[in-house]
Order: structure tokens, then C-alpha cells, then sequence
């Protein structure tokens, strides 16, 4: 799926973005991610362990919001499936530290305990406002 031009800054930019995912329960949970696109994916990292880990391990579909940080009026609504999780820790850990690089200016270093995962989402619906 193409994102229009006039959108394609919001995923590159480091733009506000929600990831909701569903709980064991049935009912929705949302959080705040750094997000980067890899054309025709959406990636995320996170940590296993995490909700929203555990969350994608039962049920891969995710919908995520991502707003201009200037102008939150203006946002895409994204509806994926995550196809797959990348859990090689040196491509793992360095695509964080570069997230990091875009989203506060210095490179984020997590715990060395923590075991890194990138969530690679295919788009499958986009819906802009």
C-alpha cells in the first residue's frame, strides 16, 4: 500500500505515533512508539515482555495513529498485521538507538538486559485526516 506523498513526512520525521493492540481479554490497549518506515512496512521496537509484545504474540493485527507533532489534526490512521519480528539484537538495538537519533536528538541505549524486538507491520488500510 502507497502512502500518499503529503503523508509520508509523518513516518519519517519522528511524529507523534499510538500503537493499539488487543488484551487477552478482548479489550483494546494503546501506547506511545517511535516508529520508522521501510517501505512497505511499518516498524517498531519494543521489548519482549512488553503488553503490546504479548499482545502481537496472540493476535498480530494492530491499527496505529501517527499525528503531526505541529498540527495534531493532521494524522493518518494505519490498519496492519504484523508479519514479522526481528529479534537479532545488533539490528535490533541499533535500529533504537537510531529511533532515538529521530525522536530526541542523541541515540537511546536500553538496558542490556532488555531483548529488543522490531515489529515489521504490513499496511494494510490508510485513512487520512
Amino acid at each position: 500500500m502507497e502512502i500518499l506523498e503529503e503523508y509520508l513526512y509523518l513516518l519519517q520525521e519522528g511524529h507523534h505515533a499510538y500503537l493499539a493492540t488487543v488484551n487477552p481479554n478482548g479489550t483494546p490497549q494503546c501506547t506511545p512508539v517511535w516508529i520508522t518506515y521501510n517501505h512497505p512496512f511499518v516498524e517498531i521496537n519494543t521489548a519482549k515482555g512488553r503488553r503490546k509484545y504479548k499482545n502481537i504474540m496472540k493476535n498480530p493485527w494492530v491499527s496505529i495513529v501517527v499525528s503531526d507533532k505541529n498540527n495534531f489534526y493532521k494524522y493518518m490512521a494505519i490498519k496492519g498485521k504484523v508479519e514479522k519480528i526481528i529479534d537479532e539484537q545488533n539490528e535490533a538495538r541499533e535500529h533504537i538507538r537510531k529511533l532515538g537519533i529521530t525522536y530526541t536528538g542523541q541515540p537511546f541505549e536500553p538496558p542490556k538486559e532488555e531483548v529488543r524486538v522490531i515489529l515489521r507491520i504490513k499496511i494494510e488500510r490508510v485513512s487520512y485526516h
